[in-house]
């Protein structure tokens, strides 16, 4: 589903940081072309919870999302880039809730262009310093 709508990309992506970069630019591009998508999106989740067939192709979806940024988390720490100490299944949950959380925004009212850009922005600004930078512990 979302890899049906990419943003148009120059070239492969060299690192996984790029790749973590080009799947915001995904989102961000399937916002602004086809936001209905994710109003279907958020109504099939909904109907998921009632629905056992529902929730099956629900849970493909996101299993492919799991996949895809669980790769790109594990390239990154392969590479370097990204922090070590990272929980792969912590991470990449906490990822697609708030990506998630930003269409599920879209999808419930008119949202500028500008606000829907700065809302990636700042989350894209967010995972990247979190997957990159050394974690600061409570007490630590």
């Amino acid at each position: 589903m979302m890899e049906q709508l990419k943003a148009p990309a120059g070239r492969p992506a060299a690192n996984a940081l790029e790749e973590l970069r080009q799947v915001f630019a995904d989102l961000r591009h399937r916002l602004r072309e086809d936001p209905s998508f994710f109003i279907v999106i958020t109504e099939l989740a909904l109907r998921a919870r009632r629905d056992p067939a529902v929730h099956r192709i629900g849970a493909r979806r996101d299993g492919f999302w799991v996949q895809r940024l669980q790769a790109i988390l594990d390239r990154g720490k392969a590479e370097g880039l990204f922090r070590p100490d990272l929980d792969r299944a912590a991470a990449t949950l906490a990822l697609m809730v708030q990506m998630k959380g930003l269409a599920h925004h879209v999808a419930m009212g008119e949202r500028s262009l500008k606000e829907l850009d700065g809302l990636l922005a700042e989350v894209a600004a967010q995972v990247e310093h979190w997957w990159l930078c050394k974690a600061v512990r409570p007490g630590g």
